[in-house]
């Protein structure tokens, strides 16, 4: 099914072949907006001009099996297409927003292809789609919600570039150096880390010490080897809090609710959303860190167990409750200004976890080892109850579509994608 494109009629016009089609609309100033029907028709054409699909507009449109959507729509409200008896559907490009369940209920609905310029999404849009697969383009934004939500993902071919203009990179002049962007009025701090060589990992009797609480199945996993990072990258200055992630998601789906505390129950996938969406607004190249860079920013040239004062630690988790996270900045951040780099939420990384993978890992810009879609990631930075797992170069991994209360992320801007 083909999306319509044609010239924008005058208001009068608009209004007429609305009003002969059966549809029931408010109009503004700039915007035009369908709210629904005065027929059951089974098949539709919306004319162009209509800019936006309002919340329930085609709700429980039973008879309704096929519909042509113009490009000059940019918007699909909550619940539009609830319950609806569509077969396929092309969305048309230039669609930025579809809204919580706008497809929910559409059982019979086996196809759907969204166009990249699309970049929010609501909750549970397709809940009880019982076999719809999406089509789109590899790595878009919908690639990335598509895995992040177990829906089948179709890869399309791609005419032209995926954005008008390149991304920017402004590299840092010393380490620790703040730079300051702004995202809908939330500020994001980062902090420079230059490119160097260090010395990731640590030996076996500092992993194996007696901490307060030892695991019962320790797997030495963090042995020493040298990483060389051949370009320097900003990273957060501390996890992605609960306001950054609302602003960009327009959801909070955290545990412990505070909008100065860490983001957590987010999975690794949307993670990735959120740094794709991220990267559109800030016209900049956003990412998780590898591993490596997390642990050569979290050392900030130190070579020891930890960053950061040690008494300073045991005495967070002597204090600490147990039982939540906590604002960031709490503690004192490290030599680069990085906070939170020892304790509060674990960290997502870029990487697929594997214990023995420091064996044989590259020594330039390692990205960690090739593996399934469904392969555990690397998570650092640590909640735990112990100040061992609090160590510079502990390792932890979880499934990618794990939302525990206990994970949270920051991210990086980095020169190349």
């Amino acid at each position: 099914m083909e999306n319509i494109s044609a010239e924008k009629p005058s208001r009068e016009e608009l209004e007429t072949a609305l009003q002969k089609a059966g549809f029931k609309y408010v109009i503004t100033d700039d915007s035009v907006t369908i709210t629904g029907l005065n027929v059951q028709p089974e098949t539709l054409e919306i004319p162009y001009g209509v800019t936006s699909i309002g919340d329930c507009a085609f709700s429980r449109c039973e008879s309704l099996t096929s519909i042509t959507i113009p490009n000059s729509v940019r918007s699909i409200g909550v619940d539009a297409f609830c319950c609806c008896s569509l077969t396929s559907l092309t969305l048309p490009d230039g669609l930025t927003h579809i809204g919580n369940t706008a497809f929910s209920g559409c059982c019979a609905l086996r196809s759907i292809t969204i166009p990249q310029s699309v970049h929010d999404i609501g909750a549970d849009v397709f809940d009880w789609c019982w076999d719809v697969t999406i089509f789109g383009l590899e790595g878009s934004y919908i690639h990335l919600y598509a895995e992040a939500n177990r829906l089948k993902f179709q890869a399309i071919s791609q005419n032209g570039p995926n954005r008008t203009s390149p991304r920017t990179f402004r590299p840092g002049t010393i380490a620790g150096e703040q730079l300051m962007r702004s995202v809908d009025g939330v500020t994001y701090l980062f902090r420079w880390c230059p490119s160097g060589t260090f010395r990731m990992g640590a030996p076996k009797e500092e992993s194996s010490a007696p901490w307060r609480w030892q695991r019962s199945s320790f797997e030495y996993d963090e042995h020493v080897h040298d990483v060389t990072l051949t370009s320097g990258f900003w990273m957060l200055e501390t996890p992605v809090t609960q306001e950054m992630w609302e602003s960009l998601m327009h959801s909070n789906p955290c545990y412990f609710k505070d909008p100065d505390c860490p983001v957590d129950k987010v999975s690794w996938f949307e993670c990735k959303l959120f740094c794709r969406k991220l990267a559109d607004m800030l016209n900049m190249n956003v990412s998780l860190p590898t591993e490596a860079q997390w642990e050569y920013a979290c050392r900030a040239g130190t070579t020891g167990p930890y960053a950061v004062d040690q008494n300073e630690i045991e005495s967070y988790l002597k204090s600490k409750t147990l039982i939540s996270t906590h604002r960031v900045r709490y503690m004192s951040p490290n030599a680069w200004g990085l906070s939170d780099m020892h304790g509060n939420v674990w960290e997502w990384c870029l990487d697929v976890y594997e214990p023995h993978y420091y064996l044989h890992s590259p020594i330039c810009d390692p990205k960690g080892p090739e593996g399934e879609h469904s392969s555990a990631r690397v998570c650092r930075g640590c909640w735990e109850y112990n100040y061992g797992d609090c160590r510079s170069a502990f390792r932890s991994s979880n499934s990618p579509n794990t939302q525990g209360n206990r994970l949270g992320f920051r991210v990086v801007l980095n020169d190349i994608e």
